[in-house]
């Protein structure tokens, strides 16, 4: 039953994890990760891809959702005595649309506003966090080489979305928009027709652009479920053991009752003979194993739901342990044994009672 609740409760919080509403749209969308390659020709091949039938829409970034890699530390202005760490991540126009990012406050960055290229996005969780009450007086700021902070409005909010695994919270993220086309991923979104095809053209397009450099790209979706990969083989192992355990117990159970049926022969001959059905003699034989099963469920329920739950303590966002596990397990392991135990207690109540009864 351990086993059997354990398993199913791993099983649980990976498909939550896998279906989770991350903040963002990972379907048909395929991350370049060596977008560097291309140099000063990177605008260029934006605008080429752009071209292919099958392409929604391409974005450039130094940071994407499961690949972020600048930590870095901000002053807010008017609380020059504190730092505020945030992830950074430098994008196009069309980053947070190639994402299905969601803005809940203020704008996104806008090409006609020619001062969008200093002004930033910041996510819920900086806005919670760093007590910021209205936006437009916000603006955070870094020091440059010589020491002086160089401020930046916030102009807008983005809604939180999942940056990293599940097994952490979201933390506070900022954008900022990237002057220059130097970009080290790109996104691509796909309509969800002829993925094969349009990956091919992009790659040939990639080839005018790049010399011995061939394409590297992942999609997102897979990339996120890669992220459990660990979880996915621990819940295996724990389906195999399970199976050996409950094969083992299955066995033990069998042997058991045929223990049970042969010391109870003459007791069944003289039921039979007394006008008890093969149900009722099912009935009286094996309301004893479920009784038992039961009562080691009841056992068993305490220590699962401990370890259960310091197992899933190991995610921030994770499923509660309801009753619907515990049930299930009681029920596959009544079930299991109900099968085990049948075929030896029918044998033995549809033996002639006269035959029974010469028992010895």
């Amino acid at each position: 039953i351990l086993l059997i609740i354990g398993t199913l409760t791993m099983y649980r919080q990976i498909k939550y994890m896998l279906n989770k509403d991350v903040g963002f749209n990972k379907e048909q969308l395929i991350v370049i990760n060596s977008a560097d390659a291309l140099g000063t020709k990177m605008k260029s091949f934006k605008d080429a891809v752009k071209g292919i039938p099958g392409v929604i829409s391409i974005a450039g970034s130094t940071a994407v959702p499961g690949r972020n890699n600048n930590n870095n530390g901000y002053t807010l202005e008017g609380r020059k005595d504190e730092t505020f760490l945030m992830q950074t991540n430098r994008i196009d126009y069309d980053y947070l649309e190639t994402y299905g990012m969601t803005i809940v406050k203020g704008r996104t960055f806008d090409e006609s506003f020619a001062t969008d290229q200093d002004v930033c996005l910041v996510n819920e969780t900086a806005i919670k966090d760093f007590g910021i009450t209205d936006i437009e007086k916000a603006r955070f700021g870094q020091p440059d080489d010589s020491g002086k902070i160089n401020f930046i409005q916030v102009i807008g909010v983005v809604k939180n979305f999942h940056f990293e695994s599940l097994r952490n919270p979201i933390g506070p993220y900022i954008f900022q928009f990237k002057t220059d086309s130097f970009y080290g991923y790109l996104s691509v979104k796909l309509s969800a027709q002829n993925f094969s095809k349009t990956i091919t053209e992009i790659e040939n397009i990639w080839k005018e652009f790049t010399v011995d450099n061939p394409l590297q790209y992942y999609f997102v979706d897979d990339d996120f479920a890669q992220m459990y990969i660990q979880e996915k083989q621990n819940a295996h192992m724990a389906v195999i053991f399970s199976i050996l355990a409950i094969f083992i117990a299955a066995l033990g159970l069998f042997g058991l009752t045929s223990f049970t049926v042969e010391q109870r022969t003459k007791e069944i001959g003289v039921r039979k003979a007394m006008g008890s059905s093969v149900a009722g003699i099912y009935i009286a034989i094996s309301k004893e194993v479920i009784i038992l099963i039961s009562i080691s469920a009841l056992i068993a329920w305490p220590v699962i739901y401990y370890i259960a739950g310091k197992w899933l303590e190991n995610f921030y966002y994770r499923i509660s342990l309801g009753a619907i596990s515990f049930i299930a397990g009681l029920t596959i392991a009544l079930g299991i044994a109900v099968l085990t135990i049948s075929y030896r207690i029918l044998r033995a109540a549809n033996i002639n009672p006269a035959q029974s009864l010469k028992y010895e």
